[in-house]
């Protein structure tokens, strides 16, 4: 948790590049076994982080070792557009991702419609928080619907004609 700090765009680039070290460097447990780092959770919030930061963040969440399950970067009002096309991207391929909080940012209609996007490939997102950027509710009520609808087809296409749901939880 490294929350509250006034990281800005240098400190917030210096913690994603030391995730990303971490995320490649394998340690050899005494009996020959690799044994990786791990970070499950990480808190950006308040700490007033740019889009290069964000484009880091999408890289760490496209890494197949990244470990993370959840990520909190809300009240970041310098995370635009940019940043929520490269984590929808990022989304699209994760597969580790739980919880998403990226309110109280300066996410456009579209950054936010790129998000509720992802959902229609991700399965594993469990709660997306996108709280007072800019889109109203009845904006998401559509575009969440389809994303939904389409993410538990595909779920239930998943597990092999088991007739499983998957949940996502919307906040806005």
């Amino acid at each position: 948790d490294v929350s509250w700090n006034r990281l800005g765009g240098t400190g917030g680039e210096k913690i994603m590049y030391g995730i990303i070290a971490m995320m490649n460097d394998v340690k050899m447990h005494s009996k020959g076994v690799p044994i990786k780092a791990s970070l499950r959770a990480l808190d950006l919030s308040w700490c007033n982080l740019n889009d290069n930061v964000g484009s880091l963040i999408a890289k760490v969440l496209l890494d197949s070792n990244s470990p993370l399950t959840q990520l909190r970067m809300a009240h970041n009002p310098k995370l635009s557009e940019e940043t929520a096309k490269n984590i929808a991207n990022a989304l699209t391929r994760n597969k580790k991702l739980k919880i998403l909080n990226i309110s109280h940012c300066s996410l456009s209609v579209v950054g936010e419609m790129y998000l509720l996007g992802s959902l229609k490939t991700n399965l594993t997102l469990e709660l997306l928080q996108m709280e007072n950027n800019h889109m109203k509710h009845g904006d998401y009520l559509h575009e969440a619907s389809r994303a939904i609808k389409k993410k538990q087809m595909r779920y239930r296409n998943s597990v092999f004609g088991q007739t499983s749901s998957t949940n996502v939880a919307l906040e806005f």
